[in-house]
């Protein structure tokens, strides 16, 4: 029994305080690295669905744009009076394409967002580019998206032409 008692190759309280320290020391620093982690992977899922969704959206718009020619434009964007869009007559159907009460509108039909929480500004605009010259007319288009969850907003600016088919003098 004594030669239990007398036998001191144990753990002193100092030495067991000091790895008990240096554990929660590194505990700490192990999970502020997981948690700044997990918040940057947020952060980059946030911004590609916001990045996604501009494609998938701006794709559809600038490519109605684009094939529009200008004779069948019957109302040209003004975003100073809140209107977005364009009114096109083809084949005696007239259609609205662009921007409308936060919601993409093409051929008259609401274009659905692929992702349930982001939505579109009411910051978002087509506008006619004013270069002084009447023979190509260009558009501005920006794009701004909001992700609804961390209310984070993205900006997405294009340009795109028209099918110039009037008379040029």
């Amino acid at each position: 029994m004594n030669k239990f008692l007398s036998n001191e190759t144990g753990l002193t309280l100092i030495e067991l305080l000091a790895s008990l320290v240096l554990t929660i020391t590194l505990s700490i620093f192990a999970f502020n690295l997981l948690t700044k982690g997990l918040e940057h992977y947020e952060n980059i899922k946030t911004t590609n669905e916001l990045r996604d969704e501009a494609d998938y959206i701006m794709a559809q718009l600038l490519k109605e744009i684009y094939t529009t020619k200008e004779s069948e434009i019957t109302f040209h964007p003004n975003p100073d009076q809140n209107k977005n869009y364009f009114v096109i007559s083809k084949s005696g159907k007239t259609y609205k394409n662009g921007f409308e009460n936060q919601k993409i509108i093409i051929q008259n039909k609401e274009i659905p967002s692929q992702h349930n929480n982001v939505s579109i500004s009411n910051k978002s605009y087509i506008k006619k580019q004013d270069d002084g010259k009447d023979a190509v007319e260009i558009y501005n288009v920006r794009l701004v998206l909001v992700d609804l969850k961390k209310n984070k907003e993205v900006h997405f600016d294009n340009e795109v032409r028209t099918i110039n088919d009037k008379e040029i003098n």
